[in-house]
């Protein structure tokens, strides 16, 4: 149990692997599911070589994407960007976006929501 009046908290668990629109896998060290607070969420998300979500959106959260290992393309609203380890990628809330992992190897990078993640803030776009 979190003590509420503690200054700072080390979070031993995760809650994982979650699937997330059908295609990533992921874990969520902080957020709705793991604990801590509902004011944010930070998600490491992998993505196998090829495939990407699905086009999406969230209604009110505000996301940001750092990338780790793996090359890839972010599009937001009508932008694409070309992503490699090491860059980071914000989406605002209510804009769609899509992530596709380019590469031939595992594409795996951190998403971090404000407020935190959730499934019924997410939004799929057919």
């Amino acid at each position: 149990m979190i003590d509420p009046e503690a200054r700072y908290h080390v979070l031993h668990r995760m809650v994982g692997p979650m699937e997330l629109l059908d295609g990533p896998r992921a874990f969520e060290y902080v957020g709705r599911h793991a604990g801590g607070t509902e004011r944010y969420s930070l998600m490491e998300v992998a993505l196998a070589a090829g495939s990407g979500t699905p086009s999406h959106y969230h209604r009110e959260a505000e996301e940001t994407l750092y990338f780790l290992r793996g090359i890839g393309a972010v599009t937001v609203g009508p932008r694409t960007f070309q992503v490699i380890p090491e860059q980071a990628v914000f989406i605002p809330a209510a804009i769609p976006h899509q992530i596709r992992n380019t590469g031939d190897k595992e594409m795996v990078y951190l998403a971090v929501c404000q407020p935190a993640w959730s499934s019924e803030d997410t939004v799929r776009i057919e």
